[in-house]
């Protein structure tokens, strides 16, 4: 028989855990990344060429 000495492999876990331990931690490194790298900068964009002057652009109800 072998005997296994303690803190060899990945410990007392089942190898299954350490599976889903590494996916949980990819997938918010991974959400991370995302957002910081891919995600869409600053607010709302309005294409070259046009302005947006909605705080001119009050009406006056009429009595």
């Amino acid at each position: 028989m072998t005997e296994q000495k303690y803190g060899s492999g990945y410990g007392k876990r089942p190898v299954w855990q350490w599976v889903l331990i590494y996916l949980v931690i990819g997938g918010i490194v991974y959400g991370i990344i995302y957002y910081f790298a891919y995600a869409p900068k600053g607010g709302y964009t309005t294409p070259a060429g046009t302005t947006n002057n909605n705080s001119q652009q009050t009406s006056v109800p009429a009595y």
